[in-house]
C-alpha cells in the first residue's frame, strides 16, 4: 500500500508541475506578443513564438479548464487584432498575419463563460465577447475588402453568434441596433454567396427574407439556391415571383427570371423580358444575342406545328437582332456565327429535296434538281461570310472550320475545304 501511495502523490506532483510549466508558458507567450506588438511588420516571429507558446500552455488539461486561462488566451488573441488594426493605419498595403485571431478570441471567451465558477471570471469573458464582436465585425470587413470572402464570411458569422451570446447573458451587443443587425447579416450573405458557402449561407438570407428585407439580392439568391440541381423549384419560384413583384426594376431579378424561363423552356414568356432587359442595358449585347436566339427557336417549334408564316416571322425577327449586334459591335463572335449557322441549316434541310429529284432522271426531273442544287448552293453562299467573319473573330473554333470545310465542298472549291480541313485537324494535335 505505501508503493501505491507514492506512486499517486508522484502523479499528482508530476500533474502540478505541468500545470505549472502550462501557466509559465502562457506567461511566455504574453511576453513575446508584447514584443511583437512593440513591431507589427517586423517582429512577425515573435507573434509565431506566442502562438506557439499558448498553444503549448492549452495542451495542460489544467489550463485548458481554467476559465482565468481562457480569459487571457481571449485578451492576447485581442490584442493581436489590435495591433494589427493599428499597423493597417500606418500601412495601407499591411495584411493581416491572422485574420482567424478574433473567432480564436470569441472561442477562447465562450469557453471561459462556459466554465467560470466567479463573479469576475464570468465578468471578465462577457468584457472579452463586447470587444471582440466589434473586432470579428471588423476583421470580416477587411477580409471582405481583401476579397478573402470566405474568410470575410466566417467572421461575420461568428459575429452574430456572440451577439446572441451576449444577449442571452443578458448583455448589450451592437446588433441590439436592427440597421446593424440586417447590415451585417446582409454583408454575411454576400460574403458567403462570393465565397461559394450557399449551405451555410442560406440561413442568414431567410433571416433577411423572413424580416421583410429591402434588398432585392437576397429573393434572387435564395431563388437560385433553390433552382439548383436537387433543390426546391416550388421555392424556388416563389422567391422570383415575389422578388419581382416587390422589385419591379431590378435588372439582377429580371436576369434571373430570363434564366430560368430559359432553363425551363418558356420560350413564349422571353420575348418581353429580354426586350425589357435590352431596355434596362442598352449597351448589353449579350441580350440581343439571345433576343435572336430565342426567336430562332420559336421559328423552329412553329416549323414543328406547322406554321410556316409564324415561322418566317420569328427567323426574320431572329436575322434582324443579331444583324443588330453585328453593326454595333464588329468583334462580336456570336452574331456573325448565328447567322452563318442560320443559312447554313437552312441549305442542310434543301438536301431531302435535291436528293428526292435526284432520282428522276426525267427533263423535268433533272431541271427541278438543278433548280433545287442551285437553290442551296446559294444558301450555302449566303452562310459563307457570315462564317468567314467569325472565323476572323476567333480563327481556332473548331465548329465554324467545319461549316467553312462543308461550305467549300458544297460550292465546288475543293482547294479550300481541305485548307479548312487541315486546319480543323490541327486544332486537335495543339
Amino acid at each position: 500500500m505505501k508503493k501505491l501511495t507514492f506512486l499517486f502523490l508522484s502523479f499528482v506532483m508530476a500533474f502540478s508541475l505541468n500545470a505549472q510549466d502550462g501557466k509559465k508558458k502562457l506567461k511566455e507567450a504574453n511576453k513575446e506578443l508584447a514584443t511583437y506588438k512593440q513591431n507589427v511588420a517586423a517582429n512577425g516571429a515573435n507573434l509565431e513564438n506566442a502562438i506557439k507558446l499558448l498553444d503549448e500552455a492549452f495542451t495542460d488539461p489544467l489550463v485548458s479548464a481554467d476559465p482565468e486561462a481562457l480569459n487571457v488566451k481571449g485578451e492576447l488573441y485581442n490584442s493581436v487584432i489590435d495591433a494589427n488594426f493599428v499597423e493597417g493605419l500606418k500601412n495601407p498595403n499591411h495584411k493581416n498575419a491572422m485574420p482567424q485571431a478574433a473567432i480564436l478570441a470569441a472561442d477562447a471567451y465562450e469557453m471561459a463563460l462556459a466554465k467560470a465558477v466567479k463573479k469576475g471570471q464570468t465578468k471578465d469573458a462577457l468584457k472579452g465577447l463586447g470587444i471582440v464582436e466589434t473586432n470579428l465585425y471588423n476583421t470580416g470587413a477587411t477580409e471582405y475588402d481583401a476579397k478573402e470572402y470566405a474568410s470575410a464570411f466566417r467572421n461575420f458569422e461568428k459575429a452574430i453568434k456572440i451577439a446572441d451570446v451576449l444577449k442571452a447573458a443578458g448583455e448589450k451587443s451592437r446588433l441590439d441596433d436592427k440597421m446593424l443587425k440586417d447590415e451585417l447579416y446582409y454583408f454575411t450573405v454576400i460574403a458567403g454567396s462570393l465565397g461559394e458557402m450557399t449551405k451555410e449561407t442560406k440561413p442568414y438570407a431567410m433571416y433577411l427574407y423572413d424580416n421583410d428585407t429591402d434588398k432585392p439580392y437576397i429573393y434572387q439568391l435564395l431563388h437560385e439556391m433553390n433552382a439548383a440541381e436537387g433543390g426546391d423549384e416550388a421555392a424556388a419560384e416563389k422567391f422570383l415571383l415575389e422578388g419581382r413583384k416587390k422589385f419591379a426594376g431590378d435588372s439582377g431579378l429580371l436576369f434571373a427570371e430570363i434564366n430560368y424561363a430559359l432553363k425551363k423552356g418558356r420560350l413564349s414568356e422571353l420575348i418581353d423580358k429580354l426586350k425589357e432587359a435590352s431596355t434596362l442595358e442598352p449597351d448589353n449585347l449579350g441580350i440581343v444575342n439571345t433576343l435572336g436566339s430565342v426567336n430562332e427557336q420559336l421559328a423552329k417549334k412553329s416549323l414543328e406545328a406547322g406554321d410556316t408564316v409564324k415561322a418566317a416571322e420569328y427567323n426574320a425577327e431572329a436575322l434582324k437582332y443579331y444583324e443588330m449586334v453585328m453593326a454595333k459591335d464588329p468583334t462580336n463572335f456570336d452574331a456573325p456565327y448565328n447567322i452563318g449557322a442560320f443559312y447554313y441549316n437552312s441549305a442542310a434541310k434543301m438536301a431531302d429535296k435535291v436528293n428526292g429529284f435526284a432520282q428522276d432522271y426525267s427533263a423535268a426531273g433533272t431541271k427541278k434538281y438543278n433548280a433545287a442544287k442551285a437553290e442551296m448552293a446559294a444558301m450555302f453562299e449566303k452562310a459563307l461570310p457570315y462564317f468567314l467573319k467569325s472565323e476572323s473573330i476567333n480563327p481556332k473554333d473548331p465548329n465554324t472550320l467545319i461549316a467553312l470545310k462543308e461550305i467549300y465542298v458544297r460550292i465546288g472549291q475543293m482547294d479550300k475545304s481541305k485548307e479548312f480541313q487541315t486546319r480543323y485537324e490541327a486544332l486537335g494535335k495543339n
